[in-house]
């Protein structure tokens, strides 16, 4: 429900202008990267123009764990919207 009143936030705050992209930087711990992912896919991809999502440090706890979350990522966002 959030994610809805913020998607209608951005929408409104956007409206009548020239929409280049939209940036969404994430300080949240890793176990909850893929549903994030799955909620800024579905919620905040603009209509026109980039995106791209920043996932703060750290990624993973090792390099099994950091592939589990690219590959639980790379479902929902594409590798150029993605920054870790």
């Amino acid at each position: 429900e959030h994610w809805k009143a913020l998607a209608q936030t951005l929408a409104s705050d956007t409206a009548g202008s020239e929409h280049a992209g939209t940036l969404v930087y994430l300080s949240i711990p890793p176990s909850v990267y893929k549903s994030t992912a799955a909620l800024v896919n579905k919620y905040l991809r603009p209509a026109s123009g980039w995106l791209r999502v920043i996932f703060e440090k750290p990624f993973g706890e090792d390099l099994d764990s950091a592939k589990d979350l690219a590959a639980g990522l790379s479902a929902e966002l594409a590798e150029e919207e993605i920054y870790r």
